[in-house]
C-alpha cells in the first residue's frame, strides 16, 4: 500500500522563487485604446490580457510565459496591506530575480484558487500555501503560448530533451519537467527511488475525493504526458483540483525499472484500500525486486519510523 514516503515534490520549484512578505483600491480598469478592442475589466487575481484590465495602483497582468496561464492581476505591494480581497489578506511576495515584489493568491486547496489550471502548493508566511500556475492543455494558456506538459507551463515550444516521466536523473536539469527524485535526500542516506525519478506536475481531475481515494477503475493521466498517472502530490490533499504528481503507469511489475514495483493497491485512511487495473512504478522492497547494477539493498528507516528494504550506492 502506498504511504507518504512516496510524496518528493519539489516546492521550492513550483513556487517559482517565491519569497514571502511579512506585514499587515478603488478600480481603474482601462477601456482600451483605440488601436484595438475594448477589454473587459478584471480583478485581483482573475485573468487578463493586458495591465489595463487590472484594478489597483499600479497593477500588472502577469502573462501565461511568465507562469500564470490565462494572465494574473496582481499589484505591487510592500505588505499584505493591498493584498486583501473581502477581508482576506493573500500573500505578499517576491519573485526569483525581481526586487519588486506583488500579491499572490493564498489558499489552502486546489478549490481555493477559483480558476483553471491554478492550484495550491507549498507555505508562505504568515500560513496558507499559493495558488500557482499548472496548465494540461494549450487552451489554459492564451497569448500564442502552447502547454509544455513535461514542465506544466506554458511556452513558445514544448521541451524536446532531457528524460521523460519514470527516467533515471542525477539532478532536476536532467529531466524535461526539472523535477528529479534523487536516490539519496540531502543527508546521503537513499531514498528507494534508484537512480533517480523523473516526475512532473498535474492537478487532480475529477474523481479524487477524500474518502476512496480515486472514484474510477484505473488511475486518471490528468494533463499527465505521455502515458504517464495523475496521483497526489501530498497524501494529506487528494481532493478535485489539489496539486497532483505525474508517475510512470504501469499494468505489471515486469512494465517497471529494476528496484521498482507497480502499485495498483492504496491504503485508506479508513483502513480499507482501493485497488485499480492500472499502477504507478515506485520504489518496491528490494529484498523481492532485487537492485540495479551499482547499488545494494539495504534497511532503512522511513519517516513514519518503519524500517524498509531500499536499493542505495
Amino acid at each position: 500500500m502506498i504511504t507518504r514516503h512516496f510524496t518528493f515534490l519539489l516546492f521550492s520549484t513550483l513556487l517559482l522563487g517565491l519569497a514571502g512578505c511579512d506585514g499587515g483600491g478603488g478600480t481603474d480598469a482601462g477601456a482600451g485604446d483605440d488601436a484595438g478592442p475594448r477589454l473587459e475589466p478584471s480583478e485581483l487575481f482573475g485573468p487578463c490580457e493586458a495591465d489595463s484590465q487590472c484594478p489597483g495602483e499600479g497593477a500588472i497582468c502577469r502573462t501565461a510565459l511568465d507562469g500564470y496561464p490565462g494572465g494574473y492581476c496582481t499589484v505591487p505591494c510592500e505588505d499584505r496591506t493591498p493584498c486583501d480581497v473581502f477581508g482576506v489578506y493573500h500573500h505578499c511576495a517576491t519573485r526569483e530575480g525581481e526586487t519588486q515584489s506583488y500579491c499572490e493568491q493564498r489558499c489552502l486547496n486546489g478549490l481555493d484558487c477559483g480558476r483553471d489550471a491554478y492550484t495550491c502548493a507549498g507555505e508562505l508566511p504568515p500560513s496558507g500555501g499559493v495558488c500557482i500556475g499548472v496548465c494540461t492543455s494549450d487552451a489554459d494558456c492564451g497569448g500564442g503560448s502552447v502547454c509544455d506538459p513535461y514542465t506544466a507551463a506554458c511556452a513558445t515550444a514544448v521541451t524536446a530533451t532531457g528524460a521523460v516521466t519514470g527516467e533515471p536523473c542525477d539532478t532536476n536539469d536532467d529531466c524535461r519537467s526539472g523535477q528529479c527524485i534523487r536516490d539519496q535526500n540531502t543527508a546521503g542516506q537513499p531514498t528507494g527511488w534508484a537512480e533517480g525519478y523523473c516526475v512532473s506536475s498535474c492537478i487532480l481531475p475529477p474523481g479524487y475525493n477524500n474518502n476512496d481515494f480515486f472514484a474510477g477503475d484505473a488511475f486518471p493521466n490528468g494533463g499527465c504526458p505521455g502515458d504517464a498517472i495523475c496521483l497526489p502530490a501530498d497524501f494529506a490533499q487528494t481532493a478535485q483540483r489539489d496539486l497532483g504528481t505525474c508517475y510512470d503507469q504501469c499494468l505489471a511489475d515486469g512494465d517497471c525499472r529494476t528496484g521498482y514495483t507497480c502499485l495498483k493497491e492504496i491504503g485508506l485512511a479508513s483502513g480499507g484500500t482501493s485497488t485499480y487495473s492500472n499502477g504507478l512504478c515506485v520504489p518496491g522492497d528490494c529484498s523481492e525486486t532485487g537492485c540495479p547494477t551499482g547499488y545494494t539493498c539495504q534497511a532503512v528507516t522511513d519517516s513514519s519510523g518503519n524500517m524498509r528494504n531500499v536499493c542505495g550506492r
